[in-house]
């Protein structure tokens, strides 16, 4: 997603303390950028690893980033790595094969971080994260719970006009759908 290309398998990392500052900051920053806001809805996402990035990578990988005007410490630089389930704003009938499972991995400065000042788009400092790259996307074949719970409360509020009209239309729609969305479904029917 930006010009510095960084493959994650030429990074060295290093052991470090991840407290529970940065690991709430990491959870509020990838909830920010793991979706476009004006097309999608954020359904769930997961933290699958941040760690550490070594300083000698730091220099090697991002040395641009250690000079004026961006002056990041290299020994201030974590890697995030996380999985997103998102869905686009405009309601489908197919909308469970909407569900797209997204794979994504961003590196940052700590500072930063702990300010909550990562933006979701443009390139490098000016949107303070040095890399950032989508390490694959698909259709979700098997979806945590969390992405149900969350698909009901948009049923419940932006979706239920177009619910409606479904239902009128196909008698069978409850049915065809997620066993964790036919209780909100059916409740919105009533």
């Amino acid at each position: 997603m930006n010009g510095y290309l960084v493959s994650e398998n030429k990074l060295i990392f290093q052991e470090g303390p991840i407290d529970a500052d940065i690991l709430d900051a990491s959870k509020e920053t990838v909830g920010e950028c793991a979706y476009d806001h004006s097309l999608e809805y954020l359904l769930h996402h997961s933290i699958l690893e941040l760690r550490w990035i070594d300083p000698r990578s730091v220099r090697e990988h991002f040395g641009s980033f250690l000079e004026e005007p961006c002056c990041i410490e290299p020994n201030s630089i974590l890697q995030i790595v996380w999985k997103a389930w998102v869905i686009p704003m405009e309601f489908s009938v197919e909308f469970e094969d909407s569900i797209e499972e997204r794979h994504e991995t961003m590196c940052v400065a700590l500072p930063v971080l702990l300010a909550r000042e990562v933006f979701a788009y443009g390139l490098g400092p000016d949107y303070n994260w040095l890399y950032w790259e989508n390490l694959g996307s698909a259709p979700a074949i098997s979806a945590p719970n969390e992405v149900y719970e969350a698909l009901s409360s948009i049923f419940e509020s932006d979706w239920k006009y177009e619910f409606h009209e479904q239902v009128q239309d196909n008698e069978d729609f409850i049915e065809n759908c997620h066993p964790m969305l036919r209780e909100t479904l059916t409740t919105l029917v009533g």
